[in-house]
C-alpha cells in the first residue's frame, strides 16, 4: 500500500533446515530459533551487524525453545528424541542439564512457569504433560497429566499456580 511503513528489518537464514520455533528473549534484543538441523541459534541485534551464536543439541530436530523469565540466561530446548535440555546462553558448548527421557517420543512443547522459577512443563507425542522441578542437581518430575491426544502446545496460566492450557496435534 502506498505510504505503508511495513518493511522487513532482518532476514536470518543461518539454519540448514526448517525452523520449528522462534521466541524472543524477555529483554527483546535476542531472537532464538530452534531448527530441524539440530541447532538453536541466537541472533543479537544490539549491534549494527547482528551476532549469531549456535547451540548444538546433538539431535535431529528441536521442536521448541523457551527462555526462563526469572533466569534470563537460561533456556529450555524440547527435542525430537524425547529429551529436554537446559542451556545457559553464556555457554554454547554444552547444556547445563538434560532430562534424558522426558517423554517416550518427540517433545513438542515446553513452557516455564510464570511464578515458580524452577518449574518447567513439557509435552509431546506420548499424550503426556510433565511438570519438572529443575532446582538442584537432580531435576525431578512433580506432576504428570495424561491427555487424550498428542500435545503440540502448552502455556501456563498467569497467577494460577496449577493451571496449564494445551492444544492437540
Amino acid at each position: 500500500a502506498k505510504g505503508s511503513k511495513n518493511k522487513q528489518d532482518h532476514l536470518f537464514n543461518d539454519h540448514k533446515r526448517t525452523v520449528n520455533k522462534v521466541c524472543f528473549h524477555p529483554e527483546g534484543n535476542v531472537l532464538f530459533s530452534a531448527s530441524q538441523d539440530g541447532t538453536i541459534k541466537t541472533f543479537d541485534w544490539r549491534q549494527a551487524q547482528p551476532t549469531v551464536q549456535t547451540f548444538n543439541c546433538n539431535t535431529e530436530s528441536i521442536r521448541d525453545v523457551q527462555v526462563n523469565s526469572y533466569s534470563t540466561k537460561t533456556f529450555a530446548a524440547a527435542l525430537e528424541n524425547g529429551c529436554v535440555q537446559i542451556w545457559d546462553m553464556r555457554k554454547p558448548d554444552q547444556f547445563e542439564q538434560q532430562l534424558p527421557f522426558a517423554h517416550s517420543g518427540p517433545v513438542f512443547a515446553c513452557d516455564w512457569h510464570p511464578d515458580e522459577r524452577h518449574w518447567l512443563a513439557t509435552a509431546g507425542r506420548d499424550k503426556i504433560i510433565q511438570v519438572w522441578d529443575l532446582q538442584g542437581r537432580q531435576p525431578h518430575e512433580i506432576y504428570t497429566v495424561h491427555t487424550i491426544a498428542p500435545v503440540s502446545r502448552i502455556r501456563w496460566r498467569p497467577e494460577h499456580k496449577f493451571a496449564i492450557a494445551s492444544s492437540a496435534l
